[in-house]
């Protein structure tokens, strides 16, 4: 169990990398741990912490986009699509797979699979000898991850119902130790991202992901190491691209 030193570091962190992403961007595309080896997150374990993993080891997280207005209304902050990339930085290794979520008609649901949508290409997009999901040609749309609504209308992504799930993703352990962090980042191209802020229609390039996922590998560290792990997401959080 974690100490409760630890766990307020934790909290201490969400909510400044939550900060950050909403005055950084209208839009902020999210990563959040759900399980670790088709199981929930348990003790210790967080949707931006997995402090403990082997080589082997999988962890699932699900992709959220969530759109920050300027009035009180939940419904006028909506998501059409987004593309860019997800990586992992850090001496851990391993391998990203991404996806996002698919239309069914039992029950009746729209989803994230308009023409054009797609789970990106696996590749080594830093050089760290591990398989990133995207490209690092911002001029071109293929290779890329990307999430199109089925329907020009849009769906309700406003901070006040905590985002829209449009996709998910698996981060599978390799070599290395240390951590690593598991973030989106964002393509540099005008049409990127497409969403509605206040019922304005936004098009722009999209930009990295506020707070990334930390994975440490090995046991539980110290509260000193933990703590650079998260200043680690936070900075990351805050790069963008050139």
């Amino acid at each position: 169990m974690l100490s409760k030193r630890i766990s307020k570091l934790l909290l201490t962190g969400a909510v400044v990398g939550g900060m950050a992403g909403v005055a950084n961007a209208g839009l902020n595309i999210d990563v959040r741990a759900t399980g670790v080896n088709g199981a929930p997150l348990g003790a210790g374990q967080t949707s931006k912490l997995i402090p403990v993993a082997a080589a082997g080891d999988v962890v699932s997280f699900d992709i959220f986009a969530v759109v920050t207005g300027t009035n009180a209304t939940l419904t006028d902050d909506k998501i059409l699509s987004v593309s860019g990339s997800f990586r992992s930085t850090g001496a851990l290794l391993g391998t990203l797979a991404a996806d996002y979520v698919r239309s069914v008609e039992e029950p009746p649901f729209s989803g994230y699979d308009a023409p054009g949508a797609s789970v990106g290409l696996q590749q080594d997009l830093d050089g760290d000898g591990d398989l990133d999901v995207g490209s690092l040609n911002d001029g071109a749309a293929a290779n890329f991850w990307a999430a199109r609504f089925i329907l020009t209308s849009g769906q309700s992504a406003g901070v006040g119902i905590n985002g829209r799930r449009i996709g998910f993703g698996t981060f599978t352990v390799g070599a290395g130790g240390g951590q690593t962090v598991v973030n989106f980042v964002g393509r540099s191209a005008a049409t990127a991202a497409n969403y509605f802020q206040d019922n304005v229609t936004v098009a722009e390039a999209s930009q990295d992901g506020a707070l990334g996922i930390t994975i440490l590998g090995g046991t539980l560290p110290d509260p000193a190491t933990l703590s650079l792990a998260g200043l680690a997401g936070l900075a990351l959080g805050r790069r963008r691209r050139a």
